[in-house]
C-alpha cells in the first residue's frame, strides 16, 4: 500500500516556513481549509491549513480523509505549556490528545509512528516533552489558569485543533497512523495578549481593529513583538524537525 502523510496545522503562519519543505505540484482550497498536494522528501504528502479552533479543524479534517486516502497524520504547530519546564521552541509529543472537556478520555498516538517522531526531534536536536495534550475550543491566556489546568488534568500543553483533528481520523473508515507534536509558544508562566479583537480566523490582522486596540491597550506595543518572537522560535522548531523527519534540507524549494 502507498503512503500518504498528511501534515496539519492550523495557520498560514505556522505553514510558511514548510513549504519550503515540500515541492508542491497543486492547491486546492474548500471554505476556510487550504489544502496542497505534493512531495516531501521522499514520500507523497499533503499539507493542510485547518483554520483556528476545534470546529474548523473538524471540517476541514473531514474533507481531507473523505477525499484522500491519508495513511499517516502528524498534527502540528503551536500549542501552549500547562507545566513548568516546558520552553518556547520546545516540542510537546503527545502520548494522548484529549479535548479539554473530557480530559481523561482521548485518542492515543499510534506507538510506532510516536517513536518516529521523537527520534525525529532528538535528531534535530530539539527539547521533547513527552505527555498528555488538550484541545479547547478557546485561548487559554492566563498562567494561573495554564497552571490549574495542568495541575488538575496532568496534561503538559494546550491547543485549539488536534483532538479535532484526531477524533476525524480516528472515526474515519481509513487506517490511519496519526500523532500530535506541537511546540511550545508561551510557556506556562507567559501571559499571552488576547488578540480576538483584531486577528480574523487565520490569524491575519484587521487593520482598523488593531488600531483601536492599541489605543485602547498601548501595552500592545510592546506584547506584540514579544508574542510574533515567540511564535517564531516556535515555527523554526516546526520546520526544523519536518525537515529532519522526511529527510529535506529546510532550503528546499518548491
Amino acid at each position: 500500500m502507498n503512503e500518504l502523510w498528511a501534515i496539519t496545522v492550523a495557520l498560514p503562519h505556522e505553514a510558511a516556513e514548510i513549504r519550503r519543505l515540500f515541492k508542491i505540484s497543486s492547491r486546492t482550497r474548500y471554505r476556510h481549509f487550504r489544502l496542497e498536494e505534493g512531495r516531501l522528501g521522499a514520500h507523497d504528502a499533503l499539507l493542510a491549513i485547518t483554520g483556528m479552533g476545534p470546529a474548523r479543524a473538524a471540517e476541514s479534517a473531514r474533507f481531507l480523509f473523505s477525499q484522500y486516502p491519508v495513511t499517516h497524520l502528524i498534527s502540528t504547530g503551536y500549542c501552549g505549556g500547562l507545566k513548568g519546564g516546558l520552553a518556547n521552541g520546545e516540542a510537546l509529543l503527545a502520548e494522548r490528545t484529549a479535548f479539554l472537556e473530557k480530559p481523561q478520555e482521548g485518542f492515543v498516538a499510534d506507538l510506532p509512528l510516536l517513536r518516529q517522531v521523537e527520534e525525529a526531534l532528538r535528531l534535530a536536536d530539539i527539547p521533547v516533552h513527552l505527555g498528555s495534550l488538550l484541545t479547547s475550543g478557546h485561548p487559554i491566556l492566563k498562567s494561573e489558569e495554564k497552571e490549574s489546568l495542568g495541575l488538575k488534568t496532568g496534561a503538559l500543553g494546550i491547543d485549539m485543533e488536534s483532538a479535532a483533528i484526531l477524533k476525524e481520523a480516528a472515526e474515519s473508515s481509513k487506517k490511519i497512523a496519526s500523532v500530535t507534536v506541537r511546540f511550545i509558544v508561551d510557556a506556562m508562566g507567559d501571559e499571552l495578549t488576547d488578540t480576538g479583537p483584531f486577528l480574523d480566523e487565520n490569524a491575519a490582522v484587521k487593520p482598523l481593529s488593531l488600531v483601536r486596540e492599541m489605543l485602547r491597550r498601548p501595552k500592545l506595543f510592546q506584547e506584540l513583538p514579544d508574542l510574533g518572537r515567540k511564535a517564531a522560535r516556535a515555527r523554526v522548531s516546526l520546520t526544523r524537525f519536518l525537515g529532519r523527519m522526511f529527510g529535506v534540507g529546510e532550503s528546499q524549494s518548491q
